[in-house]
């Protein structure tokens, strides 16, 4: 039922007549079992008929379920068919899922943050973390050493990983669209007919905050800003005028670090102080959620260079983290992070390293040690070794950085980006101009990609490239 659901509802979406669609589904064309051990037929004309089908097709549906622990990347000869579509540029991919597993995923994009800080979008990126095609299994063991031996000449089980990741990434960015827009098109419909109450309109105001949140955790930030200001305007007319001033506080705070994000910083400056005031006036200033206005108030003065008003706030929002949700919170590592960045911009660099170690050992304790935040974590030991001119250490941070990046984000994200700058830079403090030219390139492509041309870490960036280029084209010179 699962492979009917799905694929129907792939024909739907792609505007194609079921009853003209044929599917070459290969476990029932191609009996693997006669390459076990009776060796019916070799395993090489094996792989010449299962390449022949690949590339004559040249379009492939992978079907994942569950979502989160997709049965596709466990077995060996469904990593040997995104192999050789990896392998054939002419060959498309695409991710598939039955109806449910949408529904799952969306559920898990609006389950909110748990006492361990840990939120269904933490779901969604470890799920993607985890992808290890090393790790498939075959019913025969040499069937596994040979297809994995393919892989690893060409392109290599990582970046295998890397590029399965970014499917699944796709796949899971444009339902969370999809989902978003409908929720959109209800709102207006429903204003149009003047039938939607307030519990409704709440409702879907908040999912499109939900779905903001996942777009800003993929650098989408003006589909984030935008779909923030959706519910801001719905909170605005919400009749329970004291719920709706806690909501709109919320949406400022959330347009801020969009604002932020955008390079917007009065902007957001301003976001975040319409928050602050409203959540002072309703919790007071001892409260997480006035904590969290004094760290993001912290970040933007930190980017304004405002950096004594940066750690008034930071520690403000440190000790109501400490007392409200103990030493191991996930907020508290927040601020232990952004106190040592302060600290070394400061050149105090034995009080930022201290810090960032704090904030390490609990972010490897709350995600594991392949999250997002631990590979940032990873990233501020880098950029600090590199300020005390330790480059060989810079080096090792930034690369352990970067190898959990590439898997849960992508190679196309703002923060993979800012570490293969850093790692590039790291290696151009080394001489080795070679490395630093392909990292700082590779940041250079996915800034432009994920914040556009104008974007001052693109251009950044763009001066990097440019900077590496001339050391090259000097060194050559003199030889």
């Amino acid at each position: 039922k699962d492979i009917v659901d799905t694929l129907v509802k792939f024909c739907e979406d792609s505007d194609l007549n079921t009853k003209k669609t044929f599917v070459w589904i290969c476990c029932l064309c191609n009996n693997q079992h006669r390459i076990g051990n009776q060796k019916v037929v070799a395993f090489e004309e094996f792989q010449e008929i299962f390449q022949t089908r690949v590339k004559g097709i040249r379009n492939i549906l992978a079907m994942m379920t569950p979502w989160n622990n997709p049965g596709y990347l466990k077995r060996v000869w469904c990593i040997f068919e995104a192999y050789n579509a990896y392998a054939d540029r002419d060959c498309t991919i695409k991710i598939i899922m039955p109806p449910r597993d949408e529904t799952s995923l969306i559920q898990a994009v609006q389950r909110p943050v748990d006492e361990s800080g840990k939120s269904g979008l933490d779901e969604l990126f470890e799920a993607m973390a985890n992808t290890k095609v090393e790790n498939a299994e075959a019913s025969a063991q040499s069937d596994k050493d040979n297809i994995l031996r393919l892989v690893e000449e060409s392109p290599g089980v990582h970046e295998l990983n890397v590029e399965i990741n970014h499917l699944l990434r796709a796949w899971i960015r444009d339902t969370v669209f999809d989902a978003a827009k409908q929720k959109e098109e209800s709102l207006v419909s429903d204003e149009a007919n003047a039938e939607n109450d307030d519990l409704e309109r709440r409702n879907i105001a908040t999912f499109l905050t939900f779905c903001a949140s996942f777009f800003s955790r993929v650098s989408a930030h003006k589909e984030a800003l935008d779909l923030h200001g959706k519910a801001l305007d719905v909170y605005g007319t919400l009749e329970d005028k004291d719920e709706g001033k806690e909501l709109m506080a919320r949406c400022y705070n959330n347009m801020g670090t969009e604002l932020e994000s955008m390079a917007k910083y009065e902007d957001a400056l301003e976001m975040h102080r319409k928050c602050r005031e409203a959540f002072e006036d309703i919790y007071g200033t001892d409260h997480p959620n006035t904590s969290v206005s004094y760290f993001n108030i912290g970040a933007v003065y930190s980017k304004l260079g405002r950096n004594d008003e940066a750690l008034e706030m930071y520690k403000k929002s440190l000790e109501i983290d400490k007392r409200v949700h103990g030493e191991d919170h996930i907020d508290v590592a927040s601020s232990y992070t952004y106190i040592g960045r302060v600290l070394q911009k400061t050149e105090d660099y034995d009080g930022a390293l201290e810090m960032f170690q704090n904030s390490l050992a609990i972010r490897e304790k709350t995600f594991g040690k392949d999250h997002p935040d631990v590979a940032i974590g990873y990233g501020d030991m880098g950029l600090l070794y590199h300020m005390k001119k330790d480059y060989d250490g810079a080096v090792e941070m930034h690369k352990k950085s970067i190898a959990i990046q590439e898997k849960s984000l992508g190679k196309y994200h703002a923060d993979t980006a800012s570490v293969y700058q850093n790692l590039g830079g790291a290696y151009y403090e080394k001489g080795d101009y070679k490395k630093a030219l392909d990292l700082v390139k590779k940041a250079y492509t996915a800034y432009k990609k994920t914040l556009g041309e104008d974007h001052p870490k693109t251009n950044t960036s763009k001066q990097w490239v440019d900077i590496v280029e001339e050391a090259i084209l000097n060194e050559q010179m003199q030889q």
